[in-house]
């Protein structure tokens, strides 16, 4: 039986999932913080894995959590003290030289898992309501430019400022995009705080402005496509989940 401890803006990665029984959500309030103490102890979780797999040798919220969990198994990255808190530690790996990935599913390694042995790539699942908004978002495209060539989705947001291409650069490929693609179906969408960007990358290009107003209208049209282009590393992670190239 799974649980997973997130974040609530991670949350929603997993709704639907049949793999996880319970999610608990990490809350930066000491109220919370020691309400969601109580409930990982009463759980009485016989394993607890730390993905925190990046972190240096220190003494932070999750390890602590780790150990105030009592779980007779606590498994993390090693290194420097960590092994006063884990008792099983997987090798901290360079992320200069490791996909992180790769990295991640070392925690497997404790459990008799070769993780070459198996498909690495993250599962989504989408809900029939979902798969049906998303739907009716691309007939909705094809019939407003009357294209009907395949459907390529354009994410404009990224996490930080260093990954976020400018409009100009977004129209100047897509325009290219487009002379190759005539009848492709083109949806851009990005987070509300850019509408603006999103209407005028697609107005340039004869394309569709696709709102998705939550993560999970986002996943849907990532679902639905047969192409992804972006620069956030989140879509592509999501476009591996549903094999979209």
């Amino acid at each position: 039986a799974l649980t997973v401890l997130t974040t609530p803006v991670a949350a929603p990665v997993l709704e639907g999932n049949p793999w996880v029984r319970h999610i608990h959500l990490l809350r930066r309030t000491p109220r919370h913080y020691l309400s969601l103490v109580r409930a990982v102890r009463d759980a009485r979780y016989d394993v607890v894995v730390d993905g925190k797999i990046t972190r240096g040798a220190s003494f932070v919220r999750s390890p602590a959590l780790t150990m105030m969990s009592r779980a007779p198994l606590r498994l993390g990255v090693g290194g420097g003290n960590h092994a006063l808190v884990y008792n099983l530690c997987v090798e901290r790996f360079d992320r200069t030289t490791t996909h992180m990935v790769e990295g991640s599913a070392s925690l497997a390694r404790p459990f008799g898992v070769d993780p070459a042995s198996v498909d690495l790539r993250p599962e989504l699942f989408l809900s029939s309501d979902e798969r049906r908004h998303a739907e009716r978002q691309w007939l909705t495209a094809a019939a407003q430019h009357e294209t009907y060539g395949g459907r390529w989705l354009v994410n404009l947001s990224a996490g930080g400022a260093e990954r976020r291409w400018p409009p100009d650069r977004w129209v100047a490929l897509l325009r290219h995009l487009r002379a190759r693609r005539p009848h492709a179906t083109i949806g851009v969408m990005g987070v509300t705080a850019e509408w603006d960007a999103v209407q005028h990358v697609a107005r340039s290009v004869r394309a569709s402005a696709v709102p998705a107003p939550t993560l999970r209208d986002a996943l849907a049209m990532v679902g639905s496509a047969a192409h992804v282009l972006t620069s956030n590393t989140s879509i592509t992670h999501a476009a591996s989940a549903f094999a979209v190239p």
